[in-house]
């Protein structure tokens, strides 16, 4: 209108967004789960942080323990030049199969049965056998490692004597008018009479 104009140059800087991502794998309860960073950021001046809901991090890479099983959501926000991005991925944690035969023990038989539990999962005993149960027939030593469907495994061992079944002969049945020595004859037992 009246002749004048007026400009300004200004560099105008873009910025690359960062892109957050990291990889991990589902775990057992219990087991290290690591969280890696595969982030796509090339700035100077990056940071990180890490959030479950049961702590914070400021590291590349997030380690962490589960002592239940669920579903976990972690973040991870990368913040590069003030740009920033998050992701959230959700972490399966599996229970682990409950495996305990207890102390070793001593029984009364020829054999005993060893119940491996855990329905659905698969199981591998000492004398390779993929059985749920397994028969015992010798005093020995015996373990099994449990598999869950998710992976998640767990082993026992156990130590297990068999004792012979006493059988006790006190002879024919008699009658008598005065007293009378019985012996059971097994040394070293103790007995109960009646």
């Amino acid at each position: 209108m009246y002749g004048c104009i007026d400009s300004i140059i200004s560099p105008l800087v873009i910025k690359q967004r960062p892109i957050a991502q990291y990889t991990y794998n589902d775990v057992c309860v219990g087991e290290l789960q690591t969280m890696l960073n595969t982030s796509n950021a090339s700035g100077s001046r990056l940071t990180y942080k890490w959030s479950d809901r049961r702590s914070v991090s400021n590291a590349r890479d997030y380690f962490t323990l589960f002592s239940s099983e669920g579903n976990y959501p972690i973040k991870m926000r990368v913040t590069d030049n003030g740009c920033s991005d998050s992701i959230t991925q959700s972490v399966t944690v599996s229970a682990n199969p409950l495996v305990n035969f207890g102390l070793d023990f001593s029984t009364c038989g020829d054999s005993y049965v060893l119940d491996g539990e855990n329905v659905g999962s698969t199981y591998l005993w000492s004398n390779h056998s993929t059985d749920k149960t397994l028969n015992i027939t010798n005093s020995g030593t015996y373990w099994l490692k449990v598999t869950t469907p998710a992976g998640c495994n767990l082993a026992d061992t156990v130590q297990i004597t068999l004792d012979t079944v006493l059988e006790v002969h006190l002879g024919a049945d008699n009658e008598f008018c005065d007293s009378t020595r019985l012996d059971a004859g097994i040394p070293g037992s103790t007995y109960t009479w009646s």
